[in-house]
């Protein structure tokens, strides 16, 4: 009897979870996340990540990156229960920042990455700049500006080094100088050559399945109320002609060039957009937790 309730409870363990929240939160952003997991997969290793709360989650993209990988690999590598491998579930910036760890950490041992309306291609709107960047407010004609000037400054190299908001700024009207200047989103998406290209895709590709929600908030609504478009947590984004394309339609899928249509053909790939989830819903909602992170949470 002592052996089959130690059978038992090995067949019916659930592989821990890493949570990382999003910009201008901290770690308590995963608690709603964490009762919910712990209480329908009894057992279950929950962390929510402390790292870079609050102000500090403004900090430029790469210098987080670089980070993130040994705050990670402490945690995994000090306790046995990682051993066999982990999920992530990740929030808006920081699920940005989870698909590009899995990128950028060789030997990573993520089995399933669930991204929540994270910017996967990038952010462009007036909302979104308002939201999460207060001085902008303040600046008359703040449309204008958005359009034809923000990113220019975003992309100067000071900003990118401290504000990740202007690493993840993708103007589509102005593609060269994103492709030449920003130094974080061209080189993760493998948009641009460099060095490590090969390996952030042989690294993405290794994982066991990746997962992307986004919320359909419409095509009157294209600010979920985190991320602007919407459709850039399904790799969705506009083209320099004012069209949205969808992740089949872009670079990145057309050229494969970090390893999604590689995992798609493998079935170790879902991408989808729900229609009306908002974008702090994804980590709030019982409801929303249980039915489409919990699927994913072997």
């Amino acid at each position: 009897m002592f052996i089959f309730l130690i059978l038992s409870s090995l067949v019916s363990a659930y592989h821990p979870v890493l949570c990382l929240h999003g910009v201008t939160s901290d770690y308590r952003g995963c608690d709603t996340m964490g009762r919910v997991v712990t209480e329908q997969h009894p057992n279950t290793t929950f962390e929510a990540l402390k790292f870079n709360g609050n102000v500090r989650s403004l900090k430029g993209l790469q210098k987080q990156l670089e980070a993130l990988k040994p705050f990670v690999e402490n945690i995994v590598s000090n306790n046995p229960v990682y051993k066999d491998g982990f999920h992530l579930v990740c929030h808006s910036q920081g699920a940005l920042l989870c698909r590009c760890l899995t990128q950028y950490w060789t030997g990573h041992n993520i089995r399933r990455l669930v991204s929540l309306a994270g910017p996967q291609a990038g952010v462009y709107g007036v909302e979104f700049l308002t939201d999460n960047v207060p001085f902008t407010k303040n600046i008359p004609n703040i449309d204008e500006i958005v359009l034809d000037h923000i990113y220019d400054i975003f992309d100067l190299p000071a900003f990118q080094e401290y504000l990740s908001v202007a690493d993840m700024w993708h103007d589509p009207y102005h593609m060269d100088d994103f492709l030449e200047r920003n130094h974080f989103l061209p080189v993760m998406n493998n948009l641009v050559s460099h060095n490590d290209s090969q390996t952030f895709k042989m690294n993405f590709v290794s994982l066991d399945m990746a997962v992307f929600y986004t919320g359909d908030m419409g095509v009157g609504d294209l600010y979920d109320d985190g991320i602007s478009p919407w459709q850039t947590g399904a790799w969705g984004f506009w083209d320099a002609n004012s069209n949205m394309t969808n992740m089949t339609e872009t670079k990145i899928w057309t050229e494969d060039t970090i390893g999604l249509r590689k995992l798609d053909e493998a079935g170790r790939l879902h991408v989808e957009s729900v229609k009306g989830i908002r974008h702090n819903t994804w980590m709030l909602d019982e409801s929303t937790i249980i039915e489409y992170v919990l699927p994913w949470l072997d």
